[in-house]
């Protein structure tokens, strides 16, 4: 976000979720000693209507992880179903849900620059956003939807049982 405000970008980032490696004091004295706090939000947990608002309310969806036992987060089929680009990390099962420069991009852990870079493109090509959030839609309606997931599911325990 600082980088984003340096090459003189408007923007505003909520961060949303529970509080991890860091509290939410120390995140806003973080943001403070950036001098983000005009673009920069935690507004920690969202459940039910709110967290749908969000999502609505949202132009892009980014999960930075590096947390190594991230598995397949749901939240990323959230963001998808609501038509939102994504970008994220090449953490577990990541890369199986957003593919690069299609419905979003991957960027490796921990690298600000990076993600900088391609908030930046989403911000400067907005047809790029609306495009990525389709195809994020589209991949999640053709992959993930819980029919297809129980679909997935009855088959593999069908070929078990023979």
């Amino acid at each position: 976000c600082a980088i984003l405000k340096e090459k003189g970008y408007s923007f505003v980032c909520n961060f949303i979720g529970g509080e991890g490696d860091i509290d939410e004091e120390q995140f806003n004295d973080c943001v403070r000693q950036k001098m983000l706090t005009e673009q920069v939000k935690y507004q920690g947990k969202r459940f039910g209507k709110l967290k749908e608002m969000a999502y609505e309310q949202a132009d892009v969806f980014v999960l930075p992880t590096y947390y190594p036992n991230e598995c397949f987060p749901l939240v990323i089929l959230e963001a998808m179903q609501h038509s939102l680009p994504v970008i994220s990390t090449f953490e577990g099962g990541i890369p199986d849900m957003v593919k690069d420069g299609i419905n979003g991009f991957l960027i490796p852990q921990r690298n600000a620059a990076a993600l900088a870079e391609r908030l930046e493109l989403l911000i400067r090509y907005p047809q790029l956003r609306k495009q990525m959030g389709l195809d994020g839609r589209r991949s999640y309606e053709n992959n993930f939807t819980l029919g297809i997931f129980e679909h997935r599911l009855l088959a593999i325990l069908q070929d078990a049982i023979k």
